[in-house]
């Protein structure tokens, strides 16, 4: 489930040296559940309208090969050299039976968490539920259809976020075994030092720790979370606090007192803050598309007609802006040979309003060469554009 610690349990894992992780969350099993819906097994003869037939074997080999390739073009381009690729998407909770038929071979872990500090989290975002009875009712959704699919994959795991922030170390330890990985001293000790780390917190409560839902919740908050979810927080072993002993906190009652809806300023901005983000790599991902597919034409839709652009090589270099420079830009782009040769890896770094994209390439000699592409994005466009070649 969102804000149970999956970021935190992603990174941990992936400090492994034979583990190597896709950096953002694919939403692949999600989008392809619904196509699933339509498929049926029985028989072309079906009057069924909406469905399409395929036979079992047949669907299963043709997904499979989708998502192969999909992940190999991942594996291909972060340059991976590990049979294990990490995979994280919190939505994915859900589709475990398609990615148990898929992939039998899998390991699937799922990290559960008091779903009070779930809930809490999840309303602060800029995403999701904005009340704690919607929010509590995906939380229970979420871990009772994991835990049922669970129960019939061959690689499922479960992990408490409780227990693994209690003791890191011994946590992670098993996670390696239980992938059948070496739980290396310096591998354990790289995880450990990773799982100190903040990344992705609340900004009411930044520290790592669990029970926050308690300095922020109300008796009447914890009886809405207890009356659609107190049943499985239960179950799992969770104490449940009896309503009376909850009072507001002060955060809470400073909230009401002055107005303050849903949480406050800081989370309006953090959660404009995130839109502005995603909407920066987006527009990025669209400029690294049409420059990896040389759709020169294309640049006008995302470069500002003024945009000052910046090309720079060991020879020469140049700063122009205008019509003109963004032709003299894809006539660099287009006679870059090396930029056509094997791709090594790359790098993609946003920080809103900047993003940059840094590139490997073996030319046919075997030397590696370097590319550099760096913007500056402003509302829905490209301000400032500079291209670095290095290495000849």
């Amino acid at each position: 489930m969102m804000r149970s610690g999956t970021l935190w349990l992603q990174r941990m894992l992936s400090r492994h040296p034979d583990i190597v992780d896709i950096p953002t969350e694919t939403h692949l099993f999600e989008w392809l559940s619904p196509f699933a819906d339509h498929v049926q097994h029985a028989t072309a003869a079906t009057p069924h309208v909406g469905a399409v037939f395929m036979g079992w074997d047949a669907y299963v080999h043709s997904l499979r090969a989708l998502c192969d390739t999909i992940f190999d073009g991942y594996a291909n381009e972060l340059g991976v050299t590990t049979e294990l690729l990490l995979e994280r998407t919190p939505q994915h909770v859900n589709d475990l039976e398609l990615i148990g038929t898929l992939y039998p071979d899998a390991a699937v872990i799922h990290i559960i968490r008091d779903g009070r500090d779930v809930v809490r989290s999840l309303v602060n975002q800029h995403f999701g539920p904005e009340t704690i009875p919607e929010a509590a009712r995906q939380w229970r959704t979420a871990v009772l259809s994991a835990r049922a699919a669970g129960a019939r994959l061959g690689g499922y795991t479960e992990v408490r976020y409780e227990e693994l922030l209690a003791d890191p170390g011994t946590g992670v330890k098993r996670l390696f075994e239980r992938l059948g990985l070496e739980a290396t001293d310096d591998a354990v000790k790289a995880a450990v030092a990773e799982a100190a780390i903040p990344a992705n917190v609340d900004p009411d409560f930044p520290d790592l720790r669990g029970g926050k839902w308690a300095a922020e919740w109300s008796a009447r908050q914890e009886a809405a979370f207890a009356h659609e979810a107190g049943d499985l927080l239960v179950e799992l072993g969770y104490e449940q606090l009896p309503a009376s002993a909850l009072r507001p906190s002060t955060l809470a009652r400073a909230r009401r007192r002055w107005g303050l809806r849903r949480h406050g300023t800081l989370p309006r901005f953090q959660r404009m803050l995130m839109r502005t983000q995603n909407q920066t790599a987006q527009i990025f991902e669209t400029l690294l598309e049409d420059v990896e597919l040389q759709r020169f034409d294309r640049l006008n839709d995302v470069v500002l007609a003024d945009a000052r652009i910046k090309v720079w090589t060991p020879g020469a270099s140049w700063e122009d802006r205008g019509v003109q420079a963004r032709e003299r830009l894809a006539r660099v782009l287009a006679e870059d040979v090396p930029t056509r040769g094997d791709h090594v890896r790359t790098e993609i770094h946003t920080a809103v309003p900047a993003a940059m994209c840094v590139s490997e390439y073996r030319r046919p000699d075997g030397r590696v060469t370097s590319r550099v592409l760096a913007v500056t994005i402003e509302g829905a466009v490209v301000t400032q554009l500079s291209y670095y070649v290095l290495n000849g």
